[in-house]
């Protein structure tokens, strides 16, 4: 998928970082620092790998050290009813509730 594609389709929700600099937008950092230093749950736009947008509501959030070293959270999924973890770069927003 091209940047075009993000720019003609309003509907797919375009990676908050670009290609070549893959930096985290520190409002997502922020409140993600927020909810955890608070311990409250999250809300989040996340997109993955294929490029597909969904919305998450995530539990007892943390930094995750599991994979490489790119940044992840890990918590708990309401919509998949399991622990998961999420590449930070690729959350669009994030609402802390």
């Amino acid at each position: 998928m091209g940047i075009l594609d993000y720019w003609k389709n309003p509907n797919i929700v375009a990676p908050i970082y670009s290609a070549q600099l893959k930096k985290v937008d520190l409002s997502v950092r922020d409140t993600l620092d927020e909810a955890i230093r608070t311990n409250r749950s999250v809300i989040i736009t996340y997109q993955n790998f294929k490029g597909e947008g969904s919305e998450r509501t995530l539990h007892q959030i943390r930094y995750s050290d599991d994979f490489d070293k790119d940044e992840y959270i890990a918590g708990f999924c309401e919509l998949r009813k399991e622990n998961r973890t999420f590449k930070i770069a690729r959350i669009a927003k994030v609402e802390i509730i």
